[in-house]
């Protein structure tokens, strides 16, 4: 607790102590401030004249200059303390301010010297009785004169300008060779080999380029242009596809006989037979169209599937009895046709009963090819034959009886032998036929 209000005291002292302190110095500075003179708002064109409004007599001048330097010597006088504290003598102010009055005076005059139109006092003849006081009275400095601003001109209307001849442009020559040489190969082109989507902006650069160079008014931008935008269609044709590759798979997988292969397969097959038929009768079919349906279409050849036994060998058995059934009996002999005839209804009994084997489909195989191949062709006798034979018997009704002509019935006897040998040659050539 003693230390507590030890501290409390020593706390108190030390704010009075500061507060004396900047009390005595704020009154110091005070004091300065109220002993310095004051000094008259100037005019700012005429810094040196004093305000017309504050206008004194040279009497009353005097009298106040006595009463403010009075003034300031008795507030230097008091505030001499607080003068020495700052600049160590009190007369030091004093003298500070008698050498700033000086270099004002003086500055004055080199003003006065400077201006070539002098300076006029305000009262420069002072009144026949006061001749004795403007000794003592201190000399005022006339207001200067502004000189005097020249007036502003009237606004100055632009000159006319003249008429001016007329430039002829400069001659400027545009070259429309590259554009006729690229428009000579472009009409070289034959566009029935190319699709007609990339025809159509082709044949419209070759229409403006044509016109270019029979109007001949376009500039050289303008024909560069040109050339660019023609080159760009050339590069942009597009071929027809080329269907003959596709075209000979197609009639290949026709001739496929798929009565041998499983239905999954074939159906694979008929349906890249499909798309490729539409190609080939799609006249707009580009390249890589063709080449994708020819690539599908070998894959579905190459994945054809054989049935399992014995279904594969009861597809060739039928496909032979078809074969069979095709031929025209009547040109066979009877005996041989009657067999084959006999062995194909046969085999269609066994077919409809779906009860068959590899093995009895591979016996009637062998034996229909056999009976097939055993087949003999009727004989056909010609009619040089028949009228042979005719001509015969015609001889043979005229042989005359009598002893007497037996000589011309040798004769007829020997033409008859010669006629039926000849038959017999002939008969026996077609057999071996």
């Amino acid at each position: 607790m003693d230390q507590k209000k030890i501290s409390k005291k020593t706390m108190i002292g030390i704010g009075v102590c500061t507060a004396v302190l900047l009390g005595g110095v704020g009154y110091g500075t005070y004091s300065q401030l109220q002993a310095r003179p004051t000094i008259e708002q100037q005019d700012p064109l005429n810094p040196i004249a004093p305000k017309e409004n504050n206008r004194l007599s040279p009497r009353q001048t005097e009298q106040e200059t006595d009463t403010s330097d009075s003034s300031i010597v008795r507030d230097e006088r008091t505030t001499s303390s607080f003068a020495d504290i700052r600049s160590g003598t009190g007369e030091s102010f004093v003298q500070e301010r008698a050498n700033a009055l000086t270099n004002l005076g003086r500055q004055i005059e080199e003003e006065q010297r400077r201006n070539t139109n002098p300076i006029q006092l305000i009262n420069p003849t002072p009144p026949s009785g006061d001749t004795g006081n403007q000794a003592q009275s201190p000399e005022r400095p006339q207001e200067p004169q502004l000189p005097e601003l020249p007036e502003p001109e009237g606004p100055v209307a632009p000159p006319i300008p003249g008429p001016i001849d007329p430039i002829d442009p400069p001659v400027v020559v545009v070259d429309y060779s590259l554009l006729a040489t690229l428009v000579q190969q472009a009409q070289e082109i034959n566009l029935s080999l190319y699709l007609s989507a990339s025809t159509e902006p082709f044949k419209f650069e070759l229409q403006v380029a044509q016109r270019m160079l029979t109007e001949q008014i376009s500039t050289q931008a303008a024909v560069n242009t040109q050339v660019a935008r023609l080159s760009q269609s050339i590069d942009q044709l597009e071929l027809r596809g080329d269907k003959t590759s596709l075209q000979h798979l197609y009639t290949q997988s026709q001739s496929i006989q798929t009565d041998i292969y499983t239905e999954e397969s074939v159906r694979v097959l008929q349906s890249a037979q499909e798309e490729a038929k539409l190609i080939l009768d799609h006249a707009e079919a580009n390249q890589s169209m063709v080449d994708r349906v020819e690539n599908q279409l070998k894959v579905a050849i190459d994945g054809l599937t054989e049935k399992e036994e014995p279904y594969l060998s009861l597809a060739y058995l039928k496909r032979l009895v078809a074969e069979a059934e095709s031929l025209n009996m009547d040109e066979y002999t009877v005996e041989t046709g009657q067999v084959l005839t006999e062995l194909v209804e046969e085999i269609t009994t066994y077919i409809e009963s779906e009860e068959y084997t590899q093995e009895e489909n591979e016996r009637y195989i062998k034996a229909l090819q056999q009976a097939i191949d055993q087949l003999e062709k009727k004989i056909d006798i010609p009619v040089s034959v028949n009228r042979d034979a005719q001509t015969m018997a015609e001889i043979i009704s005229e042989i005359p009886t009598d002893e007497s002509d037996q000589s011309e019935v040798n004769d007829q006897h020997s033409q008859l032998e010669e006629s039926l040998i000849q038959e017999e040659e002939l008969t026996q050539g077609i057999t071996n036929e």
